[in-house]
């Protein structure tokens, strides 16, 4: 397998396990969302809008930075621009869109205010939210992985592609600059010594 190959064969397996701890902080953002929403809602006896939305800014920054530090490795301060913003942006966008479908259901049901909804009137309730979030997480994720969290290739991992790809030129025929070079031997270019008595033939 040549150099290059070989980059893209690690670059795709770790593509596949950001995606896979991803999913993980995505289950655990879902869990702590729809526990919230069903307390708030099917217990307290909320509106299903002002649950949502509570129960999504409760999830939103636990998913935010176990992203982050967990998933993208990222240390130090959040940039703004680059990631604070799209990460919200898109947190928004669901929040909005799930509210959207949360209010739909709940206007559908006719639950009074203040009566606790049935077990499967909250299984809707919750069924929404997580339709609302699941259209843009895929969406969200690439745009994570390519603009916000970008990965960067190590230092030392392109200096060693970059001596593979040398190398490889070099076995197929082309000059290596890099190889040394082996000056002729003292006895290659040394004159030949006559012996007394000989002559030599000219």
């Amino acid at each position: 397998m040549s150099p290059v190959a070989r980059a893209a064969a690690l670059a795709r397996r770790h593509l596949g396990k950001r995606f896979l701890l991803y999913a993980v902080v995505s289950g655990v953002a879902t869990l702590i969302t729809q526990v919230t929403l069903a307390v708030l809602h099917g217990l307290i006896g909320w509106r299903a809008s002002v649950s949502n939305i509570v129960a999504v800014g409760v999830a939103t920054p636990v998913s935010y930075y176990m992203n982050r530090a967990w998933v993208w490795q990222k240390r130090g301060r959040s940039k703004l621009g680059k990631e604070v913003a799209p990460f919200w942006a898109f947190s928004f966008a669901g929040l909005l869109l799930s509210t959207l479908l949360v209010g739909l259901v709940a206007l559908w049901q006719d639950v009074p205010v203040g009566e606790r909804p049935t077990a499967f009137q909250q299984l809707q309730i919750n069924a929404a939210n997580a339709v609302g979030f699941g259209i843009l997480w895929l969406v969200q994720f690439f745009v994570l992985d390519k603009i916000s969290f970008k990965p960067h290739t190590p230092h030392h991992s392109r200096e060693r592609l970059a001596t593979q790809r040398s190398g490889q030129a070099g076995s197929d025929g082309e000059i290596d600059d890099a190889s040394p070079v082996v000056a002729p031997s003292a006895s290659a270019v040394a004159p030949a010594t006559v012996a007394p008595g000989d002559r030599e033939v000219w």
